[in-house]
């Protein structure tokens, strides 16, 4: 099991960038709009607007603070058929984490599902409270931003 204590405002990430938009773009598909910060939530605003980085921000700073017996604490975790890992849902349908296998211990399986709720929350948690936008994508561009 990962060590979860003693993570202040950042979560460890261990894929790159790049990894988390290919699986991202494998589980969403090319053609949707969506928007990935810097610990992997995912945001796919399901209403069209012009601007889909900001009602990412949107959506993150109302539905993604972690606030325990509200739908916000709600969470469904979801097996992937083709790719390693899973997609926890929270309370609101358009924000989405991945989960790889990677970042779990050697010994953890699907069976630990309070691990992948846990790390799922921690970095939706850290993206909440540090919102840096590193990729995005809708019918007209991509868009990863260099960060340092």
């Amino acid at each position: 099991m990962p060590n979860l204590q003693n993570k202040d405002q950042e979560s460890a990430r261990i894929l790159s960038t790049d990894e988390l938009a290919d699986t991202y773009r494998k589980i969403l598909g090319s053609s949707n709009c969506w928007v990935l910060f810097k610990n992997g939530t995912c945001i796919q605003p399901r209403e069209k607007t012009e601007d889909v980085s900001s009602k990412a921000h949107e959506l993150l700073a109302k539905y993604g603070p972690i606030q325990t017996e509200t739908p916000a604490s709600d969470f469904n975790i979801m097996s992937l058929t083709g790719i390693e890992g899973w997609i926890v849902t929270c309370g609101h349908p358009d924000i989405v984490n991945y989960i790889s296998p990677r970042e779990l211990g050697p010994n953890t399986t699907f069976g630990d599902g309070h691990t992948i709720e846990l790390l799922s929350r921690l970095h939706r948690d850290s993206d909440t409270k540090n919102p840096i936008i590193i990729h995005v994508e809708d019918e007209e561009m991509i868009y990863t931003p260099r960060i340092k």
